[in-house]
C-alpha cells in the first residue's frame, strides 16, 4: 500500500512538474501550489466546466424542441431584444439586457400526440380550459437570456443596497387557447440562474468589444440555482371601434399569476392597441398572447400600429431581488407593490412585422433610487 501511495505521489509530481513547472513545491506527501499560473489554469478549468454545463442545458433544450411533432407547422419566428441602451436615459442598470427567441405554431383543434410533447398531455387533458370544442389551440417555444446589474458597475466591492448581479438562461413552452371573447395561456419555464447562465461572459464580451464600460462586480452575482416557474394568463377584449376611416382600436384586459422559485406574483392591467384600417376589427378583437414580460402580439395583418398600457403587480418572491432560495447570497428589500407603463409602435407586412417599445417601471426595492426604464426591439417573421 505504501509503495502504491509513493507511486501515486510521484506520478502527480511528474504531471504537475511537466504542466506547471515552477508553480508548486512538494511538502511531504502534499503538493503546495504558490504561483498565479496554477490559479490561471484553475480558473480556465472552472470557466470551461461552467460553459460545458450551460451548453449541455442548451443541447437538451434543442433535442427537446427537435423532437416536438407539430403537424400544423411553425407559424412564426420572433426575436426580441431588451436593453436599457434603447431608453432615452441610456443607463446600464437593473434589468439591463435580455434576448429572447420564440417559435410559435399554427392553430389547431386540440392537443394531441401529433402536435404536443406527450410529457405535457396528462396535465393539459386535466385542465378544463383546454377542453372546449369551440376553441383554437397553439403552442409556442421560447429560449432566452436575461441579465441584471446594479447602477454602478465600476465598483469592485459588494453593493448591498443595490440590485444584485444576476443572470438567467431559460427555455419555456406556452400552451394557448383562444376563444372569441378571451385568450388563455399556460406557461412552463425552466432555467438556470447564476454563473451557469453565462450572463457575466456575455456582458463582459459586449462591453470589451463594443461598449467599453468597466464591469467589476460580477464575482458577487447570485449563485447557481435551477429555476422552475409556471404562469397562467388571461387576456380579453374590453371595447373596440374605429376612429374615422383610418384607425381601428381595441382595449384589452390582462391578468396573470406566476408561481415558482424564480418569480411568484400576481398582476392586472390593460392596453389599448391602434392599427391602420388595413387591419380588420375582427382580427384585433382576438386577445393576444404574451411573448415577453409585457404586452406583445405578432398577429397584426398589415399596416402601422401602436399601443399603450399599464400593469400593477403584487410580488411575493423575486429571486433577482430576494437572492438565492437555498444558499446565502446578496439581496435587497423588495417592494411588494409596483406598477409599470409601456408603449410602442410598429409596422406589419404580409410575412413580417417589427416594433420598438419602451417600458417604465416604478421602484422594485426600497433602496432603489428610481425605477427602471428600458426599450425593446421586436422582429417577427411569419411563414
Amino acid at each position: 500500500m505504501y509503495f502504491l501511495k509513493e507511486k501515486l505521489v510521484q506520478a502527480s509530481v511528474d504531471y504537475v512538474g511537466k504542466n506547471f513547472k515552477n508553480d508548486y513545491k512538494l511538502n511531504g506527501d502534499h503538493l503546495v501550489f504558490y504561483h498565479t499560473g496554477i490559479m490561471r489554469h484553475s480558473t480556465l478549468i472552472i470557466n470551461f466546466s461552467r460553459k460545458l454545463l450551460t451548453v449541455a442545458f442548451l443541447i437538451s433544450l434543442y433535442l427537446f424542441l427537435s423532437n416536438v411533432r407539430a403537424e400544423t407547422g411553425w407559424n412564426s419566428f420572433t426575436l426580441i431584444v431588451d436593453n436599457d441602451i434603447f431608453a432615452p436615459n441610456n443607463v446600464d442598470r437593473h434589468y439591463t439586457n435580455g434576448i429572447h427567441l420564440r417559435f410559435e405554431s399554427y392553430e389547431f383543434e386540440e392537443f394531441t400526440e401529433e402536435n404536443t410533447p406527450s410529457l405535457f398531455l396528462p396535465v393539459l387533458n386535466s385542465l378544463d380550459i383546454f377542453q372546449s370544442p369551440t376553441s383554437s389551440y397553439s403552442i409556442a417555444y421560447q429560449v432566452g437570456q436575461a441579465m441584471y446589474t446594479p447602477e454602478d458597475t465600476s465598483i469592485y466591492e459588494p453593493q448591498p443596497d443595490d440590485q444584485p448581479y444576476a443572470g438567467l438562461i431559460y427555455g419555456s413552452v406556452d400552451f394557448k387557447v383562444k376563444k372569441y371573447n378571451y385568450s388563455d395561456t399556460f406557461t412552463l419555464l425552466a432555467g438556470l440562474v447564476g454563473p451557469l447562465s453565462l450572463a457575466e461572459d456575455t456582458q463582459k464580451f459586449v462591453h470589451k468589444h463594443i461598449v467599453g464600460d468597466p464591469l467589476n462586480g460580477w464575482k458577487y452575482q447570485l449563485k447557481n440555482e435551477p429555476v422552475i416557474n409556471a404562469m397562467y394568463e388571461r387576456r380579453w377584449p374590453l371595447y373596440g371601434g374605429r376612429i374615422g376611416n383610418l384607425i381601428n382600436y381595441e382595449m384589452l384586459g390582462i391578468a396573470n399569476g406566476k408561481i415558482g422559485n424564480m418569480l411568484t406574483e400576481a398582476a392586472i392591467g390593460g392596453a389599448i392597441i391602434f392599427a391602420h384600417n388595413k387591419s380588420t376589427h375582427d382580427k384585433l378583437a382576438s386577445a393576444s398572447h404574451p411573448g415577453s414580460f409585457y404586452f406583445f402580439r405578432n398577429d397584426i395583418p398589415s399596416g402601422l400600429y401602436g399601443y399603450v398600457g399599464g400593469v400593477g403587480r403584487l410580488t411575493l418572491h423575486n429571486i433577482f431581488l430576494d437572492g438565492n432560495t437555498f444558499q446565502d447570497s446578496y439581496s435587497v428589500d423588495r417592494r411588494p407593490l409596483h406598477q409599470a407603463l409601456f408603449y410602442g409602435v410598429g409596422y406589419a407586412a404580409k410575412k413580417w412585422m417589427t416594433s420598438v417599445a419602451w417600458f417604465k417601471e416604478s421602484r422594485r426595492f426600497e433602496t432603489q433610487r428610481e425605477g427602471m426604464f428600458y426599450g425593446s426591439l421586436m422582429f417577427s417573421y411569419r411563414y
